[in-house]
């Protein structure tokens, strides 16, 4: 079904707060504030991705917020502009300053009216216009677009947001906020909200690099890439692929039997479904000694109502998978890349000499589990839930992401860029993977 045309297409934007300082940090240009930083480890990953990937929308991430309330447009932006205005992650600017790159906040980031479109407009296809629709510059700190498809009973609210501010976990934060400052609007009020501080970025000690640095050095010895029948992908072949995609999911009996078996054996259901998807992997590649990344919440004490990007990639070295004791064995690990996570992923790749890989180095497999609670979140006659939103572009040479309530049935999406080896093998993969959730023993014993 083609998606439908947007509804209006206004957009104003403020460009006297949005061009990059010109003299020095203590001179910052109109509406940029006196201080600036360097960039953290995540957010020169995401930039890097924008200015290489040679697509403009390899570097988005998108968010759904299901509201139930009145719909009043011109209060919804006036609630969302005032999150902005909390949260200083959505009104960054990053420009480079001799070889650093350089974050710096502004009172004055550009503007946009929201895209109204028709009732009816499904996820994919609001996700799809928005795509079409972006023009980020991290320069003028212009990170976010949105789009409101209303309902019989309130609306449904896309983001799109430049991943070097936003991540999963930004998105109950900003639903949180999002409530209050909606129904503040809604009873005519100017809605405002005190600005979040940023919290502290971690620093290492040259001490505690060096041990991290061996730590990955041992940690990955050995481990190999996975079997590519000699396409060579680039990580620009990846994102600039078409995306290829199949749903998984385990029915509310196989959800409950996957808890239980995790608690069982001492380990999380994040352990089991690791565990299935690298004997998937393994049995459809015939490899046995591989690395599958992950993500890791990357928030200390004080970040915890922050929007932003806090998060890291580690790779998860995953050593013959088909054993029977594949699940403890991959939850200790887990565990051990957790403690080790301090090391950005650009640093692993150093200390272990694989930087000089074509393809993606330490991992070219992804997984992501996505099992926070979705609360309702209200405030006044308002009701905010946030919705999953699976990646829209390609984010490695095969990606399995999951959501878990905790309650209903996981489900899920397996996906691969269409040059990858994988994109004619999803069917496969999420039939094995489905299989080896239900049949891998979760306790050696059991086996």
């Amino acid at each position: 079904m083609p998606a439908p045309e947007h509804a209006a297409v206004a957009t104003t934007q403020h460009t006297d707060g949005g061009r990059p300082a010109s003299g020095p940090a203590d001179a910052p240009a109109p509406g940029r504030t006196a201080s600036a930083r360097p960039a953290t480890a995540a957010e020169r990953r995401f930039w890097a991705l924008d200015h290489t990937s040679g697509t403009r929308t390899a570097a988005t991430t998108f968010a759904h917020f299901r509201l139930t309330g009145p719909l009043d447009p011109t209060a919804l932006t006036k609630a969302l502009r005032a999150v902005r205005e909390r949260h200083e992650a959505l009104r960054t600017a990053y420009t480079i300053r001799g070889a650093t790159l350089v974050a710096e906040v502004t009172d004055r980031p550009p503007e946009h009216e929201p895209l109204l479109l028709p009732s009816g407009t499904t996820q994919s296809q609001a996700v799809g216009i928005l795509r079409r629709s972006i023009a980020f510059d991290t320069a003028a700190a212009d990170l976010l677009r949105w789009a409101v498809v209303p309902l019989p009973d309130g609306a449904d609210l896309y983001l799109a947001v430049h991943h070097i501010a936003f991540d999963g976990a930004s998105g109950e934060v900003l639903a949180a906020d999002l409530v209050h400052t909606y129904a503040t609007a809604l009873a005519g009020e100017r809605p405002h909200l005190p600005p979040a501080a940023r919290g502290p970025t971690p620093v290492l000690d040259p001490d505690g690099r060096a041990e991290l640095e061996r730590h990955w050095h041992r940690a990955l010895s050995g481990i190999g890439d996975l079997p590519d029948e000699g396409r060579d992908l680039t990580r620009r072949d990846i994102v600039t692929g078409t995306l290829v995609q199949s749903p998984v999911r385990l029915d509310q009996a196989a959800s409950t039997a996957l808890r239980e078996r995790a608690r069982a054996a001492a380990v999380t259901p994040f352990a089991v479904l690791l565990a299935a998807y690298a004997r998937a992997l393994a049995t459809l590649a015939d490899a046995r000694d591989f690395a599958i990344g992950t993500a890791v919440a990357d928030r200390p004490a004080g970040t915890e109502e922050e929007v932003g990007c806090r998060f890291t990639m580690v790779p998860v070295p995953v050593r013959d998978p088909l054993a029977a004791d594949c699940v403890t064995r991959v939850w200790d690990t887990v565990v051990d890349c957790v403690l080790h996570a301090a090391l950005p992923l650009e640093d692993i790749v150093r200390a272990t000499g694989r930087g000089r890989s074509r393809r993606m180095p330490l991992y070219q497999a992804t997984f992501l589990l996505q099992n926070w609670p979705r609360q309702a979140h209200r405030a006044g006659p308002v009701t905010v839930r946030t919705r999953p939103v699976p990646p829209t572009a390609p984010q490695a040479e095969v990606l399995l992401e999951l959501y878990d309530d905790g309650d209903g049935p996981v489900h899920g999406v397996l996906q691969a860029p269409d040059t990858s080896v994988w994109a004619d093998r999803l069917p496969l993969l999420a039939d094995h993977w489905h299989r080896q959730t239900l049949a891998a023993p979760a306790d050696p014993s059991a086996g």
